[in-house]
This record gives structure tokens, C-alpha cells and sequence, in this order.
């Protein structure tokens, strides 16, 4: 694909794309014999171009809303377009990734934040409608009945002026909440346990705000520049509503044992509460109705937000 980026800058001379090397680890070994091409058009737009085990992935961003928008046109033609021309595709059965720059969607202000992780735990229909591998991204609601006793009290931590930031927060959760989930066997001596989470927060404990994130693990594939835009709306949604939310949101976790039908009906209602129409987001969940896949499946990475990097990666066959 970057090959294909080269020759076709060449010919246009409307972008420009740039050999860099990155240090890698596979299975925790380290190797910087991998590079990324960098794609950097006359107007702004750019994305590299690189390689994860089995997939090819692509970065594009840090963007706002507004500039993938902006962007769109050139999100599908230079990437999805470009993919299908070469006979790379998007299965079915990916997943997607989004991750949102915590500065930009908090301010810095731990009640919106903390309302944030609050709504996560009380609308896990969100993170089963959305997704493909529950292995992979379980939402809170899945964790061990200690781990969510344990969010309980630390979001009474939050309110009882214990817990003073966001960092501190997200530690917590990352140590006492995620230090578990929902299958065991898929933590090894590389892959922890908190990485395997709907809501990945290990990159909130930061020092630099500027750095901090936070990353949704389940989320449907997403197949044109349309259903980047459609997840990023989706994305969006959750953070504008936890930020304009009066007081302290209570945390009730609804039981595990929700039957398909609960789930889908639950998750219609929380689209209805944010302003959403199913109907806009019904195609991207198709493949979905089947919650609680038991399988691994290759990913898609599409973190999005306020101003984040977007990725994607097309396994190869």
C-alpha cells in the first residue's frame, strides 16, 4: 500500500510520502527493522502507513471531528478506495478501536470524566452491541463481581475527595478494576489484563495532560470515510453527554445474564437519551445482532475523537 502511495504522489505531485522507521515489539521483542510509510498531502491531510501482526494498519490523524470531515473525501479514496484497488478488504467480523484525547474531551475537569466512566458502566449494552470479540473488550458489567464492587468504591473515592484528578482515577481503576477480565486465558506474560478492556485507560495516567487517552476497544468494522464519521458521532455522543451531565452520576452496573433482546432494546434507548437515531447507525451492527462471539478476531483500529489518531488495519488475505 505505501508502495502504491509512492507512485501515485509521483504522478500527481499532490502528496508526498516519507520512509520512517519505528521500534516495534512482537511477543516483547523489540526489532526496528519494520518502517511506516508517511502520507502528507499539499493540504494538510496525512496518515502512515504500517504493519501489526497479520494486518496492515493505517494512521491518520490527530484530527478534530471537524477535520475528518473535512478529510472525508480523502479518507476514502486514499485509504479505502486505495485498499480495495490492491484487494485488501475489511471482514466482517473485525473490530474497531477508538481512542479519544483526554484534554480535548474532559478539560481536565475530573467530574466529567468521572461521569464518563460512570455512564460506561451503567450502558454496557453499548460495548456488547458494538462488539465483535467479548475476549477482547469486555465491558464492565462482564468483570469479576470483585472488580465492580471495587468501581463502586472508587468512584465514592472520586466524591469523597479521596481520589483528586484524573490520573489518580484512572490508576485506580487500571490497578483494582481491569487488573482482571472477563477471560483469563487471554492475558499471557505481554498482554495484561488491563489491556483487555471495552475501556482501555492506561494511557490516562500520563503525566502530560496532552498525552492522555483513553481507548474503546469495542466497536463494530468500519468499511468507508462514512462509517468513520458514524463511529466518531458515536464516540462523541458519549463524551458531550457525560460532560454536560448535572451533579454525580451513580454508578448501577445492570446484571451480566441480559438476554440479546434486553441488550439491543437497552442500547436503542441510550442512542434515543443522546440524541441518536438507531436507524443512522442500524447497517454498521448488522453482523452484530450475535452478541458474545467466543472467538479472537482480527481488528480494525479506528481510535477517533476530539483530536486523535485514527487507525485501521486490513488483515492480509
Amino acid at each position: 500500500m505505501g508502495e502504491a502511495h509512492e507512485k501515485r504522489c509521483k504522478e500527481t505531485r499532490a502528496c508526498k510520502v516519507e520512509e520512517i522507521w519505528e521500534w516495534f515489539s512482537w511477543d516483547g521483542t523489540w526489532t526496528n527493522d519494520v518502517y511506516e510509510y508517511e502520507v502528507r498531502y499539499d493540504n494538510g491531510f496525512k496518515f502512515r502507513i504500517s504493519i501489526d501482526p497479520a494486518v496492515l494498519e493505517v494512521k491518520i490523524g490527530p484530527y478534530t471531528k471537524a477535520e475528518y470531515e473535512k478529510y472525508a473525501d480523502l479518507i476514502q479514496s486514499e485509504i479505502y478506495d486505495t485498499a480495495k484497488e490492491l484487494r485488501l478488504r475489511v471482514p466482517k467480523d473485525a473490530a474497531a478501536h477508538v481512542t479519544a484525547g483526554a484534554k480535548q474531551a474532559f478539560g481536565g475537569n475530573l467530574l466529567n470524566f468521572r461521569n464518563y466512566v460512570a455512564l460506561a458502566a451503567n450502558h454496557p449494552e453499548a460495548d456488547l452491541v458494538l462488539n465483535t470479540s467479548i475476549d477482547n473488550s469486555p465491558p464492565f458489567s462482564l468483570l469479576p463481581e470483585s472488580s465492580k464492587r471495587n468501581l463502586v468504591k472508587i468512584i465514592d473515592e472520586v466524591d469523597d475527595g479521596e481520589i483528586t484528578d484524573e490520573v489518580e482515577l484512572s490508576d485506580a481503576i487500571v490497578k483494582r478494576v481491569q487488573n482482571k477480565t472477563y477471560n483469563p486465558d487471554f492475558v499471557n506474560e505481554y498482554d495484561p489484563a488491563k489491556k483487555y478492556q471495552a475501556k482501555n485507560l492506561q494511557n490516562m495516567r500520563k503525566k502530560n495532560p496532552a498525552k492522555r487517552r483513553f481507548e474503546n476497544r469495542a466497536m463494530p468494522p468500519a468499511n468507508s470515510a462514512d462509517d468513520v464519521l458514524a463511529l466518531i458521532t458515536l464516540v462523541d455522543a458519549d463524551i458531550e453527554y457525560a460532560v454536560k451531565k448535572r451533579g454525580r452520576v451513580p454508578v448501577d452496573i445492570p446484571p451480566a445474564d441480559l438476554t440479546k433482546a434486553q441488550v439491543l432494546q437497552r442500547y436503542k434507548s441510550w442512542l434515543r437519551e443522546r440524541g441518536l437515531n438507531w436507524k443512522h447507525y442500524e447497517h454498521l451492527f448488522e453482523p452484530l445482532i450475535v452478541i458474545f462471539p467466543p472467538h479472537f478476531l482480527p481488528r480494525i483500529l479506528v481510535p477517533i475523537g476530539r483530536r486523535v489518531h485514527e487507525e485501521f488495519e486490513w488483515p492480509f488475505r
